[in-house]
């Protein structure tokens, strides 16, 4: 049980989340009636009943979704290749302890600078030269961590169960306003490993990545992106197992825990009311906790007052500041609550919509986008049915009053006769029963729906060809440049949905990824000034522009191919550039360059290796290929800073 001091705390802390969790929900009420919608339609299911009997749902939205995520999936999925890259950043920096190496070198020489009447401007050259140089060492650092790094990463991520949780985040992405994902974290779990020739299980700490349902995250209001907001709220479903784990678990307060177990034997479950109901779990809607045995946890990411998190036994520089930390509690038990671990402040979730927006957390999904399409669709199918049926057979009516055999007036039996008063009798001037026909609008509505249909692709900006269909498309589809055209045009919204994708989930995860590795790892080889590159999209779009800009090249070189300088009577294109543009071209589009061209990159990196990069050394296109004349010295150091090395060498 807890003490007194400590339930204290408890209470005030689980107030301010609650006081938190009802805000944010209030304010995500809208979206969370759309999350409604898109995970109905998303399953087939009606958006409105039907009012007769005609209950049918004709499902338009669905796979027009499931086909953007299955082309999603073949771009970045479909081989084994990482959708990033690790790399320094294009200028590194200095560290400070770097630059302060630097400036004590020079200071403990100042001295001699001065008494061998050395010019400030060389003393500010050596300066220059020492950090150029020590620069180039710390690019080569960067280099070789940002390699280490990559298999780390990868590895890392594929033990993190990556590839399963992406999938689920993609289907979210084009599902839902936003997809959530959260991560790197520690999670316990059994993983094997040898022992001699054996295999053992064991529990470790493997870092982790998991997808949020948006139905469990509730930024605060007016969020525009996770880390600027107020605070973020994430709602989670323990099993009484999950509770067990957490009393082995060294962020988790183990007396909290069996507090809670102490207190709510049966399981605890928040009070939903129809805003909140979880339509991803349809079991919310019960408040009989004891046939539920689980536990509902609210996770509190945001800022907190030092002075509460000091009587929470927390390290706080100073009490009178507010400190990002992460607080988890149930029933008004507070089990858990740390710093921030990331050095930056940032939340360890990272959202991404197929249509972002500039003043909310939450875009626009292709799902939302259909939804009118959906019920227009659905709203003509069952007209179409109700249609059918009474155009199907003939409709009639019958005066009662002039039937007298005694039976019923709607019992008609082909090929009898069914006695009737005379017309002067009854006063009744036509026959005792008529029929006509209701006419058939089954062609009407049929276009109707085929209409909508297809306009579902052009809301999306992705023509029905994009997924292999070619119906409609009339004389453009029938040749390849034609069709070409239209795949380019369907590119542009998929390219950018990629975007969305590669800047809000793909790069943020795996820079979280790095800084996790160099805050927590003792090895001294992955630490460097690198981020992460998404190769998906970006990689695409770069590729194509090299392409076309290479192809530009060569047709405006081509005139000018075989003419020489009269001045000079050198030739104006040297007699390797064509070959040089079209050995880029080969490579780009993945045609091997063997037996066809010479290794041009094979020259450059001996060239580089020989130290052509250095500062201060002259450009490699003022290099002729192969001249060892023009190659720098075997060091790799360029002049000035050879020269500022010797000075200062003399010097001591």
């Amino acid at each position: 049980m807890l003490d007194k001091k400590a339930e204290e705390l408890s209470n005030a802390l689980s107030r301010k989340i609650w006081y938190c969790y009802e805000r944010a929900k209030e304010a995500k009420n809208d979206i969370h009636l759309t999350l409604q919608e898109c995970f109905r339609m998303s399953r087939g299911q009606a958006l409105v009943p039907a009012n007769d009997e005609v209950d049918v749902v004709m499902d338009v939205a669905s796979p027009v979704v499931q086909n953007i995520i299955g082309l999603l999936r073949q771009i970045l999925l479909n081989n084994e290749q990482a959708p990033f890259v690790i790399k320094p950043t294009p200028r590194a920096d200095l560290s400070p302890t770097e630059q302060a190496e630097i400036e004590q070198t020079l200071m403990n020489h100042s001295a001699e600078f001065v008494a061998r009447g050395l010019p400030q401007e060389d003393v500010t050259a050596l300066a220059e030269a020492l950090k150029r140089t020590v620069l180039l060492e710390t690019n080569k650092k960067a280099r070789m961590a940002a390699d280490k790094l990559t298999d780390l990463v990868q590895d890392q991520l594929h033990d993190a169960g990556w590839k399963r949780e992406f999938v689920g985040f993609l289907k979210h992405f084009c599902i839902y306003p936003a997809a959530i994902m959260k991560g790197p974290a520690l999670k316990r779990r059994m993983q094997t490993f040898w022992e001699g020739d054996r295999v053992r299980l064991r529990a470790t700490d493997a870092v982790s990545v998991e997808l949020i349902s948006p139905f469990n995250f509730f930024p605060a209001p007016f969020a525009r992106d996770v880390d600027s907001a107020d605070y973020i709220i994430e709602r989670r479903r323990l099993t009484r197992g999950d509770m067990a784990d957490l009393l082995d678990n060294a962020d988790y307060d183990a007396d909290a825990v069996s507090t809670v177990l102490d207190n709510y034997s049966s399981g605890y479950t928040l009070p939903f009311d129809t805003a909140g109901a979880d339509e991803d779990h349809p079991d919310t809607d019960t408040t009989d906790a004891s046939m539920r045995d689980v536990f509902d946890a609210l996770g509190y990411y945001g800022a907190v007052r030092g002075d509460v998190l000091a009587d929470a036994g927390l390290d706080v520089a100073d009490e009178r500041l507010t400190y990002e930390v992460e607080v988890w509690e149930i029933g008004g038990v507070v089990i858990k609550a740390v710093l921030n671990p990331d050095p930056a402040g940032s939340r360890p979730f990272c959202v991404a919509s197929f249509d972002a927006t500039t003043d909310s957390l939450w875009g626009i999904s292709p799902m939302m986008r259909l939804r009118d399409t959906q019920l227009t669709a659905t709203a003509t199918i069952r007209n179409l049915i109700r249609n059918m049926a009474y155009s199907s057979a003939p409709m009639g009516e019958a005066i009662v009053k002039r039937i007298k055999d005694g039976l019923p007036p709607n019992e008609l039996v082909p090929g009898s006769i069914r006695l009737v008063e005379d017309a002067m009798l009854t006063g009744q001037s036509s026959t005792a029963y008529n029929f006509y026909q209701i006419p058939s609008l089954a062609p009407e509505l049929t276009a109707l729906f085929e209409k909508f249909v297809n306009y579902s692709y052009e809301l999306l900006g992705i023509p029905r060809v994009a997924f292999g269909q070619t119906d409609n498309l009339g004389s453009i589809g029938r040749t390849s440049g034609g069709v070409s055209i239209v795949m380019n045009q369907a590119s542009k919204a998929i390219k950018n949905a990629m975007t969305e994708l590669e800047s809000g989930l793909i790069e943020p995860m795996v820079n979280k990824f790095i800084l996790f590795n160099q805050i927590n790892s003792d090895n001294p080889e992955i630490r460097g000034d690198v981020r992460a590159y998404a190769k998906g999209v970006s990689g695409l779009i770069e590729k194509e522009g090299k392409i076309e800009d290479l192809q530009w090249g060569l047709q405006s070189i081509a005139a000018l191919a075989g003419t020489t300088d009269p001045a000079t009577g050198q030739s104006v294109i040297p007699p390797l550039a064509p070959a040089r543009l079209l050995y880029e071209i080969f490579k780009l589009k993945g045609i091997s360059t063997t037996g066809i061209f010479p290794d041009f990159d094979a020259q450059e990196a001996m060239q580089e290796d020989l130290g052509d990069l250095a500062p201060g050394a002259a450009p490699t296109a003022n290099m002729p290929l192969n001249d060892p004349a023009s190659l720098p010295t075997l060091d790799g150091r360029s002049p000035d800073a050879a020269a500022a090395i010797e000075t200062s060498n003399q010097v001591v």
